[in-house]
């Protein structure tokens, strides 16, 4: 049994059990042209016990899909006489655990201290008496976007179980309409023929619902932070430039771990792998932009940069990411593969026996990774000899695109396709091929075709003495193309 203590308003009626006294009079002029008042007898009522109620109807709530609903009836005893009240929740499909509690400190505010209504509990009103009650219920996950429901709430006199009104307590849902899309400036890009390796994407956020975007908790400096949080896994083959958002209120940070970030920007910019933009909120029926740009390596070719972004942010059934449609820049020209001195600064279109081809590829296609040293398909095959080495080019660095690979040489003219030695003779071709890109595993993932370069082996003739015709000891001639780089 609840009791609750509540203002009660002026009666208006008299109250059950009251006794009311009613005598009639009347006055007249008697024949003698006199005035007489007479009265009757007494009659006497017994007012008996009449049960109302009264129940307001709240307005309709707009509800988030999975968030908790509370609604605000207001109930009054408008009988003559105490009654005690009983509330019936009637089931509902779209809604759980419903529950009506009643506003026990008279605040005006749900709160842990009101009283939860148990199902066969009561309340107990004096005559014109008013309680607040707050009805409590959670929204399906599965309901749709403008999902009307209404439930009704039914208040029943216990001392008259034919005294009952109803209200319905209403809502509609919503769901979070968050658009995400990117753009960039360069669809298509050739090498080689421009100076401005730089990219420039608009990242663009519209809220077209009439709430608010909820933040999700992040880290930022060590402090817990509520925000709508926009990342851009920054694409292979690019670099880090910079980044700025229209709204002030906007923060630009880094990655610093899972879920954890910073303001301060890494001096190294090549170590920057996600970018990331936070919003204290977006509000209802806005829209907001960033504008971020990368710089592509000096030596991409014969690719695709793929760019998307992600925002994070909280609903009412837990945290939510949306992703932006893919922001594409076609890359033209081919890869290139060569041998190389030793140092690798310096082209060579020769090798020699005994001595390693110091092999060295430009494969963008192949640089799949911002942060793994990818690996890369060679081959190495001799025109005299038939051996035939294939062999795997390591990345030199995380996101280089460029892949080396150091094979030994030694004079055979036996193959063994076998080992990882190239078997190969005086005045021998050996045409070097890129063959494919390679996954962690060790999987071809995008042939590559049409990409080789050949290497002349020792491609030195015998100096002879033009008088005596006898050989010059240790002369040799080399042949030089308009470059002065060695030919055959």
């Amino acid at each position: 049994m609840a009791m609750v203590q509540q203002g009660i308003a002026a009666p208006v009626i008299p109250a059950a059990g009251e006794l009311i006294n009613n005598i009639a009079y009347a006055s007249y002029i008697s024949p003698e042209g006199e005035t007489r008042n007479t009265e009757s007898n007494t009659v006497q009522v017994n007012v008996a016990a009449l049960y109302a109620l009264s129940l307001t109807t709240p307005v309709m709530q707009e509800v988030e899909v999975g968030a908790r609903v509370v609604w605000l009836n207001t109930l009054t005893n408008t009988s003559n006489t105490k009654a005690s009240i009983k509330i019936e929740k009637l089931a509902l499909n779209g809604l759980s655990n419903i529950k009506v509690y009643v506003d026990s400190n008279q605040n005006g505010q749900f709160d842990a201290t009101d009283e939860l209504l148990g199902d066969s509990d009561s309340i107990t009103l004096d005559r014109l008496q008013t309680v607040d009650l707050w009805i409590v219920a959670s929204t399906n996950n599965d309901l749709q976007d403008k999902q009307q429901l209404n439930l009704p709430i039914k208040a029943t006199v216990v001392e008259d179980p034919s005294s009952t009104i109803t209200a319905s307590d209403s809502l509609l849902t919503y769901l979070p309409q968050l658009y995400a899309t990117k753009s960039v400036d360069q669809q298509s890009f050739n090498p080689g023929s421009s100076k401005n390796y730089d990219l420039t994407y608009t990242l663009s956020l519209d809220n077209k619902g009439k709430q608010p975007i909820r933040p999700a908790v992040i880290s930022i400096d060590g402090q817990a932070q509520s925000m709508v949080v926009v990342v851009d896994n920054l694409p292979p083959n690019t670099t880090y430039k910079s980044a700025k958002a229209i709204n002030p209120d906007a923060v630009i940070l880094f990655k610093t771990g899972e879920n954890t970030y910073t303001r301060q920007q890494p001096a190294d910019k090549t170590t920057i792998n996600e970018v990331v933009v936070a919003y204290p909120t977006l509000a209802g029926l806005s829209v907001e932009r960033i504008q971020l740009v990368v710089e592509m390596n000096n030596n991409i070719a014969n690719t695709t940069v793929n760019n998307t972004f992600k925002v994070k942010y909280q609903q009412a059934t837990g945290e939510k990411t949306i992703d932006s449609n893919v922001a594409t820049t076609v890359i033209n020209g081919k890869p290139e593969i060569s041998n190389n001195s030793g140092n690798y600064n310096r082209i060579l279109a020769t090798g020699s026996l005994n001595k390693p081809l110091y092999i060295a590829a430009d494969s963008a296609q192949c640089n799949a990774s911002r942060t793994v040293a990818d690996n890369v398909k060679i081959r190495v095959s001799s025109a005299l000899t038939g051996d035939v080495v294939e062999v795997i080019g390591v990345e030199t660095a995380p996101n280089s695109g460029v892949f080396h690979y150091t094979l030994p040489t030694t004079e055979s003219t036996s193959p063994n396709k076998g080992d990882q030695l190239f078997q190969t003779v005086k005045r021998d071709t050996a045409t070097v091929t890129l063959v494919d890109c390679l996954d962690a595993a060790g999987n071809a993932t995008s042939p590559i075709e049409n990409v080789s370069t050949n290497v002349l082996i020792d491609p030195y003739g015998i100096v002879f003495d033009a008088k005596t015709g006898l050989p010059v000891a240790g002369a040799t001639v080399t042949l030089l193309d308009a470059a002065g780089q060695p030919i055959g």
